[in-house]
């Protein structure tokens, strides 16, 4: 095994890009449907393109704004994908959904990442439990493993929301899953139109890759399914 990492034929660890080999040795079969549905997707050309009767419905996506306000451009639905604050604290979390709170989109989703900590029972601090501290979400949808369908502009778009991240730090750090357990197995309905992660699910290959996804759309994990 330490040859072929070496070689650079096999990955070093489960945060690195699977390399050729990785993929057929960890499943052939799934190694095989991916190379059929990169063929079906070249052999389809572009994808579907709405009516033009169908106003379009712009999508903002940000994540990772770690306590500190960004510009937000003007959207229908605002997505925040995560790591909303550094100490994961309820006070620097509710500090940040104000803020959301003040932008203009009809629809914003927010989930939980890793730095979210009272997001995760199991990662809140010791203050936020003695406490008993809650949040004010009203205005916003956190998602959760649930899936909701908002109507925007006379359309439903089904979108579907998961914190669960691959085992990457301390305690502190919320919705943390290791190698052998399946978080996402089953998990995504199939009727959702956008998927919204702080990492890569493991169910979706094409996420997987960093030689098909921009580097920044990996980080931010929001997949627009078509």
């Amino acid at each position: 095994m330490g040859l072929l990492v070496w070689l650079r034929l096999r990955r070093r660890n489960y945060f690195d890009s699977p390399t050729l080999l990785d993929h057929i040795l960890s499943s052939p079969l799934v190694f095989i449907a991916l190379l059929l549905y990169r063929l079906i997707l070249l052999l389809r050309g572009s994808a579907f393109h709405p009516p033009r009767d169908k106003p379009p419905i712009r999508v903002v996506c940000i994540s990772d704004t770690h306590s500190r306000p960004v510009a937000v451009p003007p959207g229908d639905i605002l997505i925040h994908a995560g790591d909303l604050t550094d100490d994961g604290s309820a006070a620097a979390i509710q500090h940040q959904l104000d803020w959301l709170k003040t932008l203009p989109h009809g629809v914003k989703i927010v989930i939980a990442g890793n730095h979210d900590s009272f997001f995760d029972i199991r990662s809140r601090s010791q203050d936020d439990i003695s406490s008993h501290a809650a949040l004010n979400l009203d205005g916003l949808t956190y998602l959760e493993d649930r899936l909701v369908v908002p109507e925007i502009k006379g359309r439903r778009i089904a979108i579907f929301g998961a914190p669960h991240i691959p085992e990457c730090g301390p305690r502190s750090f919320a919705f943390q899953y290791t190698p052998l357990t399946q978080p996402w197995l089953s998990k995504v309905p199939p009727q959702t139109d956008i998927l919204v992660t702080h990492g890569p699910p493991v169910a979706l290959p094409f996420l997987l890759s960093r030689s098909l996804v921009p580097n920044s759309l990996v980080k931010l994990v929001v997949a627009l399914l078509c």
